[in-house]
């Protein structure tokens, strides 16, 4: 089911290259980082980032001198961890859980230019195609330690496997050679709904996200925003 929903979103975004043809339209690729929690779930004494991987493909398409509208096909990994710790005397217990969200993400962004630094703003959609939420307790003592892990099956039962958010950013890119600019985005996301079933306040989770990444746009010489900088 994942490979599909893949493989149906690269299509979309080669008949959009096609279709824009006569528009001037440029590809690119990124991969970074990102650093996701989930707003709501009081019941934790923390609530740490989930640091997770992120990447994908995208095509820049002109509307205008210096602006233009992204959109693309991505991979992201969000979720967030809990944690509570506990010490009763000589005891310590530790209980982490682990929410894992991966979701194929479609963004449309506008995206303006500012010389060599660029601002976006725009919509996104996902689907999740492996959620997994997962526990484990450490209980120690002065002289042992025991492990214990399980599954959170009523978490990934009671999943939306679709978000719908906004985002915005800020990026800056640098020619590498006549077909190559390398760039650097900073991004930050945020799920619009719920991502569980419920109708509790303190348990509603939504996504946030902030995404560190780079990559490269394959922009001719006589396609870029700042041809000066170009020799």
């Amino acid at each position: 089911m994942a490979k599909k929903i893949i493989f149906i979103i690269l299509i979309q975004i080669v008949l959009l290259r096609i279709n824009f043809i006569e528009a001037q339209t440029t590809t690119g690729f990124c991969a970074g980082i990102n650093f996701s929690q989930l707003t709501g779930s009081h019941t934790f004494d923390e609530k740490i980032p989930r640091k997770g991987l992120y990447g994908g493909i995208f095509l820049d398409i002109t509307v205008a001198f210096e602006s233009s509208i992204e959109i693309g096909a991505f991979y992201s990994q969000q979720g967030v961890i809990y944690r509570n710790v506990d010490n009763l005397y000589s005891i310590k217990k530790t209980y982490t859980v682990y929410r894992n969200l991966d979701y194929v993400m479609v963004p449309i962004n506008w995206k303006q230019m500012w010389g060599d630094v660029y601002t976006k703003i725009g919509m996104y959609g996902e689907f999740d195609i492996n959620p997994t939420s997962t526990w484990k307790e450490s209980i120690e003592t002065q002289t042992n330690r025991v492990d214990s892990t399980g599954e959170y099956f009523g978490f990934v039962n009671n999943l939306k496997l679709y978000d719908i958010g906004v985002n915005f950013g800020i990026g800056l890119m640098t020619p590498i050679s006549d077909q190559f600019d390398l760039f650097l985005d900073v991004t930050y996301r945020m799920g619009f709904f719920p991502i569980e079933n419920t109708y509790i306040p303190e348990q509603i989770k939504k996504n946030r996200i902030f995404c560190i990444s780079t990559g490269i746009i394959l922009r001719g010489k006589e396609n870029r925003y700042a041809p000066n900088k170009r020799k």
